[in-house]
């Protein structure tokens, strides 16, 4: 099968289902409790309706996740990210959506050619920021990277602002004593 260019499907679309003949089909599946089955909402030249969905589970594409960004570029559209301070200047009164988790609704150019995200918080505030206060959400696994880091490099500034001279080989030491749980974050 060739490539499937998902920026030709609607936005409702969540799959292309594909049939036995090669003919295809933009569809959303919803839920449907009456008959405790699924209802297809479709658009092409034949009717997945008709369709069992067990004859449908083997030909169905998933549209892409949105949320796959690796960090690299603009933010697609529809990606969660998690706003970070940055090196801007933030008005005291919009700083509380600093690591935050927001979602991307668009991507816009203004006079100046500048690129911008239109996002919304899980609140339901929307607001314009620069794309580059956008990252990736972080995995539990990477908070806990981070917070370990954080940990030990207070560490070594603390022994060091109190005049201990420790070799930087004796890292390992700190990271030992902050994962029996002896050393916790500044």
């Amino acid at each position: 099968m060739e490539e499937i260019d998902w920026s030709k499907a609607p936005e409702w679309a969540t799959y292309l289902a594909v049939s036995e003949l090669g003919h295809s089909t933009w569809c959303e599946l919803l839920p449907r409790l009456v008959t405790g089955g699924a209802n297809w909402q479709g658009g092409g030249n034949w009717n997945v309706s008709d369709l069992k969905l067990s004859d449908m589970e083997t030909r169905l594409i998933p549209r892409p996740s949105a949320t796959s960004w690796s960090g690299e570029g603009l933010p697609p559209v529809g990606a969660e990210c998690e706003v970070i301070k940055g090196d801007c200047h933030w008005e005291p009164s919009d700083e509380f959506i600093i690591g935050k988790k927001v979602k991307v609704l668009a991507l816009i150019s203004n006079q100046l050619d500048q690129d911008l995200a239109a996002v919304e918080s899980d609140s339901g505030g929307c607001f314009v920021l620069l794309p580059e206060l956008l990252v990736p959400i972080r995995t539990a696994e990477q908070i806990a990277k981070d917070e370990r880091e954080a940990a030990v490099v207070g560490a070594f500034s603390a022994l060091i602002k109190d005049g201990f001279v420790i070799p930087s080989d004796h890292a390992d030491y700190l990271y030992s004593l902050y994962d029996s749980g002896h050393l916790v974050k500044p």
